[in-house]
């Protein structure tokens, strides 16, 4: 249980002062939700987050008012994935913007390799942006929902024979591909 203190503010020399908040933190149920009726678990069991992430990548974070700067939204993949769509699109507060990826069923594709592990990257939305105004504006993160495809171990054969086990455990009949709904948001960018 955690108590957050009250928060105050003085405005025309008077204070005002927030009430404080009371949280309490409980063990979370870990069974998947009732009544999902799609063959597409949601919550990404079994995904990794080091598997499958966006990443916002502005092309400049110190930019002039008016000059332009690209944010580039990399989807980072280690498995088969399609993009279902995009959840919630950034308003980009304080730039005039322009979408540069016209036909959406065409991004840019490449591998990368980030942090010693190799992805394949897809450039799932590309931005122009102007700074209209100065100072710190933020960009919201960019919300989309994938379907990754996982592979599942099956059970072992029943035979107990060292044949049977490295037949039945070769990959053709040794696993199976589960398609696993999953939400991304990309990290928030700040522009100077």
């Amino acid at each position: 249980t955690y108590t957050l203190p009250a928060a105050s503010v003085v405005v025309n020399g008077k204070k005002i002062q927030s009430n404080t908040v009371t949280i309490k933190v409980v063990k979370g149920n870990t069974s998947s939700p009732q009544g999902n009726k799609s063959n597409t678990p949601d919550a990404g069991k079994g995904i990794d987050e080091n598997d499958i992430f966006l990443k916002a990548v502005p092309s400049k974070s110190n930019p002039l008012q008016g000059e332009q700067i690209t944010v580039t939204y990399k989807l980072y993949t280690r498995v088969p994935v399609s993009l279902n769509g995009i959840d919630k699109i950034p308003s980009y507060e304080g730039f005039w913007s322009q979408d540069l990826i016209k036909d959406n069923d065409k991004y840019a594709q490449y591998n990368e390799t980030v942090n010693g592990q190799k992805y394949m990257v897809a450039e799932i939305r590309k931005v122009a942006l102007f700074p209209q105004k100065g100072g710190k504006l933020l960009i919201d993160p960019l919300q989309v929902e994938v379907v990754a495809q996982i592979q599942t171990k099956q059970k072992r054969n029943s035979f107990n024979d060292p044949f049977f086990d490295n037949f039945f455990n070769d990959s053709f009949f040794g696993s199976s591909v589960q398609n696993v709904k999953k939400t991304l948001r990309s990290n928030a960018v700040t522009i100077n």
